[in-house]
C-alpha cells in the first residue's frame, strides 16, 4: 500500500499472481476491506459504515499506470519484481 494519489487515497499493488486478482483480470468483481483502528479513541463510533471512501479497480492508461508503479516502488523498492505486466 502506498499513498500515490493527490487526495491521499491508497494505492494497492494487485499482481495477477493470486487467484483473487486473476479473477478480477478476467472480469469478476472483488470486494476489498481496509480496516484501521487508531481513530477509535478520538471519535464517536456511532457512524455509518457506508461513509468511508470507496475505491475503483479499473484499467489505467499507460502513463497513469507507469506513474503509479514508480510511486509504489519508491515507497516499497522490493516490490519492483511484483509489478503487474
Amino acid at each position: 500500500m502506498a499513498s500515490c494519489d493527490d487526495t491521499g487515497n491508497p494505492t494497492i499493488l494487485a499482481p495477477h499472481l493470486g487467484t483473487t486478482f486473476k479473477n478480477v483480470a478476467a472480469g469478476s468483481n472483488v470486494t476489498l476491506s481496509i480496516d484501521w483502528w487508531d481513530h477509535l479513541t478520538d471519535t464517536d463510533v456511532s457512524f455509518s459504515g457506508l461513509s468511508p471512501s470507496r475505491m475503483a479497480l479499473s484499467p489505467l492508461d499507460t502513463e497513469t499506470r507507469v506513474g503509479l508503479e514508480q510511486c509504489f516502488v519508491d515507497v516499497h523498492p522490493d516490490t519492483r519484481v511484483w509489478l503487474p505486466d
